[in-house]
């Protein structure tokens, strides 16, 4: 049984996962070659986390519920067979690209074993802050929502730094929900929503926020953050030289790649990120049959679609890598693998690349009520908003999300 591996159980892991198990395996395990498939999925944590609810869950935890946003992956992957779908529940610290296997630290016993493997696909995203990103089993994130919780009823000062999409919409999910408090926002660049290139984007979403109380300052940084002595609040230090404490300080300004663990020819040395094919989601410097997808692929935007869509592309590439004999398995030589499998049929499978979209495509709820948004470069009514995400912020699809629906 040759094992195909998936490292990261989140956005990206999830949806790779669950178009190999309906879409690829099935196809692989028909022909007649000898050799059978199976899944294996390495994450952290047990449970999987909608963190694009984030926002909402840790303003109002009243109208997200905790227990809506992470979902166990038994649950998820519990309509799959054992001998087709295996959950690791564990730590992966070490590849080894000769011998073709991945060290992995169980998460409850700290055993270590050696997984081998003939397809690997790294989909581990990246690692920002505790509320917004998993940092380790999601344990770790429930106790970090708790604690806001508690300090935020008596919280006077709310700063977030970060002028993206989670900045935006935390800051306005605290003003909307909490408007007894001083909430400000740092653009840290002269715009919110910077990536964005219709500018006016941005001055709509700034609008929006003045009109919840939020105070936004563009060019302004902060370069330190430290608990006070009671830990109850925080010294910030900005880029201008000024200081602030303050009751609660969240840092939105996104993560670094969950890359430290994989072979540094690998990665770009710029980035850390995966050196991967856009289109194909081949890792392209490292050995064949090694994929990224999602945050810690070189191609990506950091956006959902370039976690989630890109799948059925992925997949293709890892059953034609196969069929063709590009693919040397865990415990074949190379020459071995050389050759096509028996009775591979190309056609099978129609050939799919990513194509990812240029233009703009973003939707950024401000409260409850609507939003700001560009979809393929053009804007959208802030009731399309409402309509798409404001409402309950996908809460409601969870479910089907986690179990690949």
């Amino acid at each position: 049984m040759q094992n195909i591996i998936v490292l990261g159980g989140n956005f990206a892991g999830i949806s790779i996962a669950h178009h190999l198990l309906r879409h690829t395996l099935p196809l692989l395990n028909s022909t007649n070659s000898p050799e059978k498939y199976k899944l294996t999925l390495v994450s952290y944590s047990d449970h999987t986390y909608f963190n694009v609810a984030a926002p909402r869950a840790l303003a109002a935890p009243e109208k997200v519920p905790l227990e809506k946003i992470f979902i166990p992956i038994s649950t998820a992957f519990g309509s799959y067979k054992s001998s087709e779908f295996t959950f690791v529940h564990g730590e992966a610290f070490e590849i080894d690209e000769n011998a073709r296997t991945v060290s992995v630290k169980d998460v409850r016993t700290a055993e270590t074993n050696s997984l081998p493997y003939a397809v690997l696909v790294v989909a581990t995203g990246t690692r920002a802050n505790i509320l917004f990103t998993l940092h380790g089993d999601h344990s770790n994130t429930i106790a970090a929502f708790h604690d806001m919780h508690a300090r935020l009823p008596e919280a006077k000062s709310v700063v977030i730094a970060g002028g993206g999409p989670t900045g935006v919409e935390v800051a306005a999910e605290m003003a909307f929900f909490h408007p007894e408090k001083d909430v400000t926002l740092l653009s840290g660049t002269s715009r919110l929503l910077s990536r964005v290139q219709n500018a006016s984007i941005s001055r709509k979403a700034e609008k929006k926020l003045a009109a919840l109380n939020v105070k936004t300052i563009h060019n302004v940084r902060v370069t330190a953050a430290n608990k006070t002595k009671d830990e109850n609040k925080t010294s910030l230090e900005f880029s201008d030289g000024s200081t602030r404490v303050v009751d609660i300080y969240l840092d939105a300004t996104g993560g670094k790649p969950n890359s430290g663990f994989l072979p540094a020819s690998w990665l770009d040395i710029t980035t850390n990120r995966v050196v991967t094919d856009g289109e194909t989601l081949r890792a392209t410097q490292a050995p064949a049959g090694v994929y990224a997808i999602g945050d810690v692929a070189s191609y990506s935007k950091c956006a959902i679609p370039d976690a989630a869509w890109p799948a059925a592309a992925l997949a293709y590439s890892i059953w034609y890598d196969i069929q063709t004999g590009k693919i040397s398995s865990a415990s074949s030589k190379k020459s071995e693998q050389s050759s096509s499998r028996s009775g591979a049929n190309l056609s099978a499978i129609k050939e799919k690349k990513y194509k990812q979209i240029q233009s703009d495509m973003i939707v950024v709820p401000t409260g409850p009520k609507g939003g700001v948004g560009v979809i393929l470069g053009w804007s959208i009514p802030s009731w399309l908003v409402w309509l798409l995400i404001a409402r309950t912020f996908g809460v409601d699809r969870v479910p089907k999300w986690a179990a690949g629906l």
